[in-house]
């Protein structure tokens, strides 16, 4: 009964809502309850890992808190994905929910944007906060219309997608971009786009989606001025954006007035092309070690193929003139 008084009267309702409460609570159909912070921060990791079927399954079986509780009592971030083509406003918004919450104080430091794919049960879902369809690939949906306005236009979309010759793909996988800082305490690594793709993107088409997050997070308030600068742009081993990365990255030399020039000018070989504002393009190392691996085998191959076939040419070259 105090739980009960105490939780409806902290949200200022009347003493006759307050009555109504107690008869269902008598009667069964009402439970208040009050949690611990234990409690709290166990369903907060339950919905952040496991999702909200996940957070229903503990509260009736162990009587944790419900997603209601967990979104009345915890700053939720709301990330928005891309819906179509990527936009500015999508990346800024991000950004803003992402870095722009209340933190304790952190240094500003150097950053790094991250780039790799996820996969993807390919369906089309709907999303609630813009009415539209999601699930395609941004390649081939950013000129059709994925609002949900009317049925014809869904019949439309359906047969872009379904129809004899299809138009638009589901997506294959998601494009995560995130942002990490350089220093060893407080590291975590936070998206800001999330995004649908049918791996048919041109280098050009991924240069310009870096050059938008690159853009966004100098100019957002809680970017580059709250947090710190880029100083790299890392992804994996993927064909397409080593040809991105080279457009963005390998624009001019390194200006012999920045500190770093004294620095790296003395490593014999190293290659000091530089993007705008001195950001650098990078590679996992993995993906580095193994596409050398792949060229070493490779010619050694080749070596072992020349060998033979030279082999036999001398071997019937002899037989030839003997």
């Amino acid at each position: 009964m105090d739980q009960l008084v105490h939780t409806y009267h902290s949200k200022g309702v009347s003493r006759k809502v307050i009555a109504q409460k107690i008869v269902e609570a008598g009667a069964g159909l009402l439970r208040v309850c009050s949690y611990s912070d234990k409690e709290m921060d166990m369903a907060t990791a339950i919905f952040r890992t496991g999702g909200r079927r996940l957070v229903y399954a503990t509260h009736k079986g162990l009587n944790l808190p419900s997603i209601n509780t967990i979104r009345s009592r915890t700053d939720i971030t709301h990330l928005q994905p891309s819906v179509g083509t990527i936009t500015h406003a999508e990346i800024h918004h991000n950004i803003s929910e992402v870095f722009g919450k209340d933190h304790p104080a952190i240094p500003r430091c150097g950053h790094s944007i991250m780039t790799d794919e996820i996969n993807l049960d390919e369906r089309a879902v709907y999303l609630k906060f813009c009415q539209s369809v999601g699930g395609l690939c941004r390649e081939h949906s950013k000129d059709h219309n994925l609002q949900i306005n009317d049925y014809e236009a869904m019949e439309q979309l359906a047969e872009t997608v379904h129809g004899p010759k299809p138009t638009v793909h589901y997506a294959k996988e998601a494009t995560v971009i995130g942002i990490a800082p350089f220093r060893q305490d407080d590291y975590d690594v936070r998206p800001i786009v999330i995004s649908g793709t049918c791996k048919t993107e041109t280098a050009l088409g991924s240069a310009n989606m870096h050059q938008m997050v690159l853009d966004a997070w100098r100019t957002n308030p809680n970017g580059e001025a709250r947090h710190g600068p880029i100083w790299s742009v890392a992804s994996d081993g993927d064909g397409t954006r080593h040809r991105a990365f080279y457009l963005l990255f390998m624009k001019k030399p390194l200006d012999e007035s920045d500190p770093l020039y004294d620095i790296l000018s003395k490593l014999i070989g190293l290659n000091l092309a530089v993007g705008e504002f001195n950001v650098n393009g990078e590679f996992d190392i993995k993906h580095i070690i193994k596409h050398s691996y792949h060229y070493f085998f490779l010619s050694i191959k080749v070596n072992l193929y020349f060998h033979r076939y030279l082999h036999s040419h001398l071997y019937n070259w002899r037989n030839y003139y003997q």
